[in-house]
């Protein structure tokens, strides 16, 4: 009976084992490559980097392979997360690509697990071992991953012109404009000097000064970029006129105004994110005609009432 008792707790010491091994084992076994994403915005700015990074990271056999890797930037700074499978997370910020490679490989080096001999001495004393402590590395918190969150202050500078029609009167346009964009807002000033003409007319053409203050917002960010604009409007005028009369005599007079407008349009910029960017939009003005002056002997051909037309230009400055 003995030799049967000891076989039958044998083999329920072995079936205990079994069991009670696979959860070890389970949790033993290790991710084949590191989980490495990207915003965007990055792969534009820094091409190929995701893949350089994955390329790296799959040769190293002595990292955490379960952990999960975020690149994202803001402005000029690359921006680095890292997620490990048992919750802990860490933040890294790097001036330059070169630098990132090395610095997710200290983010996610773990100690070798290969055992090393004590020195003779050792084996005489009892060994205190320390409370592991975390990494410094893990230990900043995760922020949310926010693209450009930050895209500060942006000034420049814009020629352009072009043409409107409406009221049975078209113009033609040509000046400069000053921007600053806070954030996603826009404010600025623009300048032109403008022609009206009444082309089934005889009159000849009236010059005059176009002033607007503007504000707008901005939509999108990148290599294109959507702007709407509004804000007063002001026409300067002054005309000379001279007529000669059937005896000879001369008359001439000076009329001058100054009429209110609304401006308003939208603009679609080429390359928002360049030093040299280019622009294509469609814009009008509404507002009083300015009739004619009291007081002078020849009165100015009234504005249009409403105009609508495009414009086309560039731009240069720190976006």
């Amino acid at each position: 009976m003995q030799p049967l008792r000891s076989c039958v707790r044998t083999a329920a010491w072995m079936v205990a084992g079994t069991i009670l091994a696979r959860p070890t084992l389970a949790r033993e076994q290790t991710c084949t490559v590191v989980a490495v994403a990207a915003d965007p915005t990055l792969s534009e700015r820094w091409p190929g980097l995701p893949e350089r990074v994955r390329s790296a990271l799959a040769d190293r056999r002595d990292i955490d392979r379960c952990a999960r890797v975020h690149l994202g930037s803001i402005g000029d700074i690359l921006r680095l997360q890292v997620f490990l499978e048992d919750g802990r997370s860490a933040v890294r910020r790097v001036a330059a690509a070169e630098d990132v490679v090395p610095a997710l490989e200290a983010l996610l080096l773990v100690p070798s697990r290969q055992p090393t001999a004590a020195p003779p001495e050792a084996k005489l004393k009892p060994i205190e071992r320390p409370k592991p402590a975390e990494p410094a590395e893990l230990a900043e918190p995760v922020e949310p991953v926010e693209p450009d969150a930050d895209r500060g202050v942006g000034v420049l500078f814009s020629i352009g012109g072009g043409a409107r029609m409406g009221d049975g009167q078209s113009s033609g346009n040509l000046g400069a404009m000053v921007s600053v964009r806070v954030s996603d807002w826009l404010v600025g000033v623009d300048g032109r000097v403008v022609s009206y003409e009444v082309p089934e007319g005889d009159r000849i053409p009236q010059s005059a000064v176009e002033l607007t203050a503007f504000g707008g917002h901005r939509f999108g960010e990148g290599r294109l970029a959507f702007d709407l604009l509004l804000g007063p409007t002001l026409i300067v005028q002054q005309n000379d006129e001279v007529a000669i009369e059937p005896r000879g005599e001369r008359h001439s007079d000076t009329s001058s105004r100054v009429v209110p407008r609304l401006f308003f349009g939208s603009r679609l910029t080429l390359g928002a994110r360049s030093v040299l960017s280019g622009f294509v939009g469609i814009e009008g003005a509404a507002g009083p005609s300015g009739g004619s002056q009291g007081g002078a002997s020849f009165s100015a051909t009234p504005l249009p009432m409403w105009q609508l037309g495009f414009v086309v230009g560039a731009s240069v400055g720190a976006p």
